[in-house]
């Protein structure tokens, strides 16, 4: 799409017309699965796990066949419709459980994101699983190798990524698989709140002997921000981490199949109501794909343009847009706007602009979109 400013060195200098039109925008990049509010559970989640079996520890967990978990889509005055998966008390587990449409492959390398927030009543007092990267293995349960490769906890202050698998470097060693854990990232949350995950997953069940160390690896974002890992409070098992500390080498596959499951489950989630929000879940090849927020698509930033003092104003933007960067027609950076956030209207002074065509990035945790400028 492009955008044009035109100003007219004539009779009538100080007239300057600006046509942007960002409700206009599509989406271009290509996500392998996005889970959808506005389709049927079924047509985005392979399953929705209600049933919680019978409580490995022999405490009185029983699934209510008169209140079963329930799906809705609320919507949100920030980030539109989302998912919402209540689970009422005396039940262990409600949970979407695989992308419909979508199986991870062997070798291939996966971006997961989605915005979540919890609810509980109580709050817990011991650790609830949010989120999984489950072992599919079969017909059989092979105790020498992982249930899930790692998962979510949460605790009701605190959130954390746990890797499991045994301990190095013989993989078949045999033990239990819940000792077999190391918590390789943690932060508080609390409870009624937003935040955001993009999990990068190299899906690989093979060893590379020469390193020392698993081809399958993951990476984690935390509300936009790329975290580092480390291994705390370890049990018979520690992932190899590379030098930054970012990617944490790990047998990602364990089974005939694995994938994602998100919810809130496990016998410490029994005697909880607990209402789990998930909005925009999408896996993609990318991380920018995995970004792609149709909340940009839908939010409409409405703009004007004072030709007096050059000044672009975006309205209908607070809390949208943060960053503005300019590239010149050859791809070279030439400004980068940093938007305040406390302003309901938002002023870009252009006139540091020389005549010429620029593209402009608009950037914020719901959008993410090029303009093409033409000033003259």
């Amino acid at each position: 799409m492009q955008t044009t400013i035109f100003k007219q060195n004539s009779f009538r200098k100080a007239i300057i017309s600006l046509l942007l039109v960002l409700s206009g925008y599509t989406l271009q990049a290509q996500v392998l699965w996005y889970g959808d509010p506005n389709q049927p559970v079924s047509s985005v989640f392979y399953r929705f796990d209600t049933t919680g079996n019978t409580n490995p520890t022999g405490s009185q967990c029983v699934d209510d066949p008169g209140s079963p978990p329930v799906v809705t889509t609320p919507t949100d005055p920030d980030y539109g419709k989302f998912w919402r998966i209540t689970k009422p008390t005396s039940r262990k587990r409600a949970e979407f459980a695989r992308t419909n449409g979508l199986i991870p492959q062997q070798g291939e390398t996966y971006y997961l994101a989605w915005r979540w927030r919890i609810n509980s009543t109580p709050s817990p007092t011991g650790d609830i699983t949010v989120f999984q990267w489950k072992t599919d293995q079969g017909s059989s349960i092979d105790t020498n190798k992982q249930n899930y490769p790692f998962n979510m906890e949460y605790d009701g202050t605190a959130l954390t990524l746990n890797a499991f698998g045994p301990a190095e470097p013989n993989w078949n060693r045999p033990g239990s698989i819940t000792k077999r854990k190391t918590t390789i990232w943690e932060s508080a949350v609390a409870e009624n709140t937003w935040v955001s995950f993009v999990i990068k997953i190299k899906v690989d069940d093979t060893y590379d002997s020469t390193n020392n160390r698993h081809n399958g690896y993951i990476e984690f974002w935390f509300n936009g921000v790329q975290q580092t890992l480390t291994n705390t409070s370890f049990q018979d098992y520690q992932v190899v981490l590379d030098q930054n500390n970012t990617r944490a080498y790990h047998r990602t596959n364990d089974g005939v199949q694995v994938y994602a499951k998100w919810g809130a489950y496990n016998e410490n989630a029994c005697y909880l109501e607990t209402l789990t929000d998930y909005n925009e879940m999408r896996v993609a090849s990318t991380y920018q794909e995995a970004l792609s927020s149709q909340k940009a698509i839908k939010h409409e930033i409405n703009t004007y343009f004072n030709p007096k003092d050059d000044i672009l104003y975006f309205t209908n933007a607070n809390n949208i847009l943060t960053k503005v960067k300019v590239f010149d027609i050859t791809g070279k950076h030439i400004h980068t706007y940093q938007i305040d956030m406390n302003n309901d209207v938002i002023q870009l002074n252009l006139s540091e602009l020389e005549n010429g065509i620029y593209i402009l990035k608009l950037m914020g945790d719901q959008i993410n979109q090029t303009q093409k400028i033409i000033k003259y």
